[in-house]
């Protein structure tokens, strides 16, 4: 329920107004009654950057609720309760990242400790309650173990208990674009999810995962910027039970970080993330390293609130004499 409707679900909803209005008045309009332009018409309003996606809770989500509910009773629908607003509402509860509170800190014996102002966010689980993991750090590559290229960049290193840092896809040429081993397991933005139970049996204390340097990309942003807000919030029926499985409630906690992060833990080691990106693209060959000196101190604070919010719920009347007392019901 991060998000508004999708347009799959815009679509229907424009069907069902103009269907219901047949249903209605039949006898007068029939089937024509189905036109391009009203169903460009509903279409662009309801798709506009006007409404900002519909997202649940956003003004956006409760103008497209309002505009179908007007259309609702334009064709001729019931109200379901005596007030003629077409709106049955519910409770969400919404988990938010408190920004500001939340950080990120790599400290070093004899030093300051160095807080990071870059935004960070938890891909596995979704975040439901504050977070505060230490612990020492470890590189390890691309988080990649694949027998069919002989290849595991955990092979020479102890994650257990410790927090890694790998780079999402796997080798690539110098263009960015071609990959050095033909799987699309390991090739595509999002393959986290084809890394994470093998390294979620390895027992590390958690996993940052950050965008590897020829993607072009340092953050989220860069990639979609409407992608930060998307992920560092969640929401949820209110008294609805979790919908996480016992595995994913233990789960490794894994998070994506800005490249910031990565070459500033990466600092003292004489190395970047680009470089060392390149040493295990070109050799095709793990170069995993506990990073010695420095430990890393992730601090994720959230904010629960709860939020009203509408379905627009209308009656179509049965007319036959005999089944007068059925309803067709628009939700």
């Amino acid at each position: 329920m991060k998000s508004g409707r999708s347009l799959p679900h815009i679509l229907m909803f424009i069907y069902f107004f103009i269907a219901g209005s047949q249903s209605l008045t039949a006898q007068k309009i029939g089937i024509q009654s189905i036109t391009i332009s009203d169903l460009e018409s509903h279409l662009w309003f309801l798709a506009s950057d006007e409404l900002q996606g519909r997202a649940t809770g956003e003004i956006g989500h409760e103008i497209a609720a309002r505009y179908l509910a007007s259309q609702a009773q334009k064709i001729g629908l019931k109200a379901a309760d005596n007030y003629n607003d077409f709106f049955q509402t519910y409770i969400i509860e919404e988990n938010s990242y408190d920004l500001e509170n939340s950080k990120i800190t790599i400290e070093s014996p004899g030093a300051e400790p160095v807080v990071m102002d870059d935004d960070f966010y938890l891909i596995i689980p979704e975040a439901s309650e504050d977070l505060n993991i230490s612990g020492d750090i470890v590189f390890c590559g691309y988080g990649i173990n694949s027998e069919k290229f002989n290849y595991n960049d955990f092979s020479e290193v102890d994650v257990q208990d410790k927090i890694i840092l790998i780079m999402n896809r796997g080798p690539m040429d110098d263009d960015g674009i071609t990959p050095k081993f033909d799987d699309y397991n390991w090739n595509d933005m999002q393959n986290f999810n084809n890394k994470f139970f093998y390294i979620h049996s390895l027992h590390p204390k958690a996993i940052l995962m950050v965008l590897d340097p020829k993607s072009g990309f340092k953050s989220l942003e860069d990639i979609n910027p409407a992608l930060p807000k998307y992920l560092s919030s969640s929401k949820k029926l209110k008294d609805s039970e979790n919908n996480l499985t016992g595995f994913f409630q233990d789960a490794t906690r894994l998070f994506l970080i800005h490249r910031n992060v990565a070459d500033k833990l990466l600092e003292d080691t004489g190395m970047n993330l680009e470089t060392l990106q390149k040493k295990i693209d070109d050799s095709l060959k793990p170069h995993s390293f506990p990073i010695s000196g420095k430990t890393l101190n992730i601090q994720l604070k959230i904010n629960s609130s709860e939020l009203t919010v509408p379905n627009v719920f209308g009656i179509i009347e049965g007319s036959d004499p005999v089944k007068k007392d059925e309803y067709l019901l628009y939700i």
